[in-house]
C-alpha cells in the first residue's frame, strides 16, 4: 500500500473504487477502510445503483455509469491519488450484450486509463484481471507468462487491458495502453 498523501505533507488521499457493489468490492472497499494509513483518505465509491455504502463519514458514494463520459469526467474532479478499477460486465451479461460489454470494458476503461495518464501527479491503478484470460486450457502451473486464450468477451477485454495489444507495450506514460 503506497503512502498516504497527508503522510508525505500533501493534501488528503482521495481513493476512488469502480463497480463498489461488486463482491470483490465488497472485501476491498472493508480493508481500506480498515487500514490505519488512510485514516485521513476520503474514498469516493461507484456503481450502477446505490449499493448502500459504508457509514463512515469519509466515504461518499456516486452512482452512474461509467460508459457516460459526463459522469466518470465528474469522478476524477478533483483528482484520485488512488483507483481501484473493479467496474465490468462480466459473465452471462456480456455474452448476452457484446455492445454494451465492450462499451464499458474496453472503451470506458481505456478513457479512464487514458484520464488518469494527468502530468505530475499520476494515480497509483489497481485494475482486477481474471484468470480466465488464460484458458481453458491452463497450464499447470499457471504464471503471468503463460500463453492467453480468452474464450469469453469479458476475457477477452481484460486481456486486451492487462497484456496491452498485440505489437504494442502493456505501459505507455505510466498508464496502461
Amino acid at each position: 500500500m503506497p503512502q498516504a498523501s497527508a503522510e508525505r505533507g500533501e493534501s488528503p488521499t482521495r481513493v476512488l473504487v469502480t463497480g463498489a457493489g461488486g463482491y470483490l468490492a465488497s472485501f476491498v472497499v472493508r480493508e481500506l477502510l480498515a487500514d490505519s494509513r488512510l485514516a485521513g483518505a476520503s474514498f469516493v465509491l461507484t456503481d450502477l445503483t446505490d449499493v448502500g455504502a459504508p457509514h463512515d463519514p469519509r466515504v461518499r458514494f456516486a452512482a452512474g455509469d461509467l460508459a457516460d463520459e459526463e459522469f466518470a469526467a465528474g469522478l476524477l474532479d478533483p483528482a484520485s491519488d488512488i483507483v481501484i478499477h473493479l467496474a465490468g460486465v462480466l459473465g452471462g451479461a456480456a455474452e448476452a450484450d457484446y455492445d454494451l460489454a465492450r462499451r464499458v470494458n474496453v472503451d470506458a476503461t481505456l478513457r479512464l486509463f487514458e484520464w488518469l495518464r494527468r502530468p505530475g501527479r499520476p494515480a497509483r491503478v489497481v485494475y482486477a484481471s481474471s484468470i480466465a484470460v488464460f484458458g481453458p486450457p491452463l497450464s499447470d502451473p499457471c504464471v503471468d507468462d503463460s500463453p492467453a486464450h480468452p474464450g469469453t468477451p469479458p476475457a477477452h477485454h481484460r486481456r486486451v487491458h492487462v497484456r496491452g495489444r498485440p505489437g504494442r507495450g502493456a505501459r505507455r506514460g505510466g498508464a496502461l495502453a
